[in-house]
């Protein structure tokens, strides 16, 4: 039937009514076999398709001269309960290889989305790394070697700390104030001293 045909048998021209639903169904199915027959569609996807395909066609025509058109999800009830069935009967190898094939896509888009995942952890691993290395030198940085202290005591930047205490003993000799120094001197001895001690303790816990 043509859609002009359908529309005048199921008194379309006001909208669609539900109660013609099953005989409706039964009519297009009726033209879908016809159009598979015509198509060679047994065993042959491709044929089949295109039947499907004049059938939804025919299946628009309809619905855009009637008010409001065919309710939307009917096709999808048509398709699942008469054209999904009918395929799996006329190309059951060719539907099986869809699926083989359609299971390998989703498999490999398994594949590359976890290779993918697997990379931005890596990046993100990397990125994490780098700013740990950055804050660790920046961290260096605001501890850098106290180079004027050293010189105050007349070591060198790689003194133990034995040396750097040793040194101390002989320098607070000539600063203390009990020996003639001054009470400035000395506190600026012994600051000196705290920050040579602490600058080699913490190239001991970076070892």
């Amino acid at each position: 039937m043509k859609p002009k045909e359908y529309i005048e048998k199921y008194n379309l021209s006001k909208g669609w009514r539900s109660a013609y639903q099953k005989d409706y169904l039964n009519d297009l199915t009726s033209e879908l076999i016809a159009f598979c027959e015509y198509c060679k569609a047994e065993n042959n996807l491709k044929g089949f398709d295109n039947a499907v395909r004049v059938i939804r066609q025919k299946w628009d025509a309809i619905s855009n001269k009637i008010p409001y058109g065919l309710p939307e999800n009917l096709w999808g009830y048509f398709f699942a309960t008469t054209i999904a069935k009918l395929r799996e009967e006329l190309c059951p190898k060719q539907m099986q290889q869809r699926r083989e094939e359609n299971q390998r896509k989703r498999e490999e888009y398994e594949r590359i989305k976890r290779m993918r995942e697997d990379e931005r952890r890596m990046w993100d691993d990397m990125a994490r790394q780098a700013f740990y290395e950055q804050l660790a030198m920046f961290s260096l940085f605001l501890q850098s070697i106290p180079t004027a202290s050293f010189e105050f005591m007349k070591l060198s930047a790689d003194a133990s700390e034995e040396e750097i205490k040793k040194r101390y003993r002989e320098l607070s000799v000539k600063m203390h104030p009990d020996m003639g120094g001054s009470q400035e001197e000395f506190v600026l001895l012994t600051e000196h001293k705290n920050k040579c001690l602490k600058w080699v303790q913490m190239k001991k816990k970076e070892e």
